[in-house]
């Protein structure tokens, strides 16, 4: 998994939030995936925050979506 970390302002802190994108990005995928019988997006290929600190993940086949905290996607 690729992670786009932008804003940190020491190697420890970019170490903390790298763990938990990767983390977040983890469970959305799982929790993403299981809603579906037959998921044909792929692995994470890319996963960042956006401007709004919104988690966003990319898969392999390219299509991309926002998850926010209360589970949901778009």
């Amino acid at each position: 998994m690729e992670t786009v970390i932008k804003g940190t302002k020491t190697i420890e802190e970019y170490k903390e939030v790298k763990a938990k994108l990767e983390k977040l990005a983890i469970e959305a995928f799982e929790r993403h995936k299981k809603a579906f019988e037959g998921w044909s997006e792929g692995d994470i290929k890319k996963a960042w925050f956006d401007d709004r600190g919104v988690l966003c993940i990319q898969y392999t086949s390219g299509n991309w979506w926002h998850y926010e905290n209360d589970g949901t996607w778009w």
